[in-house]
């Protein structure tokens, strides 16, 4: 199997708000945008117009299985999210 990681693309962000919804408490989700419907537009906007983070996420035989949101702040990169699919996690990817 080989994991590979590229750019996010707006079309994959329903994906990523799966893996962001899956990663966060309820509470969390109650409370943030986590929880909204709508995520996969922000996020797709967000990927789109790249105004704040920069998205990649990570396959496996095409499937998005992680995910990441880099941030720029002055000379250094933030990273802004980290989130993997729970079965494939502590598997060395």
């Amino acid at each position: 199997m080989t994991f590979r990681i590229r750019p996010a693309v707006p079309a994959d962000s329903l994906a990523i708000a799966l893996l962001m919804k899956t990663g966060v408490s309820e509470r969390v989700r109650s409370v943030t945008v986590m929880g909204s419907e709508k995520l996969h537009v922000f996020l797709a906007q967000q990927i789109e117009t790249s105004e704040s983070d920069v998205y990649v996420v990570g396959t496996l035989r095409e499937r998005i299985i992680a995910m990441s949101a880099w941030r720029h702040a002055g000379e250094r990169l933030l990273l802004n999210h980290l989130y993997m699919l729970p079965n494939f996690r502590g598997q060395g990817f």
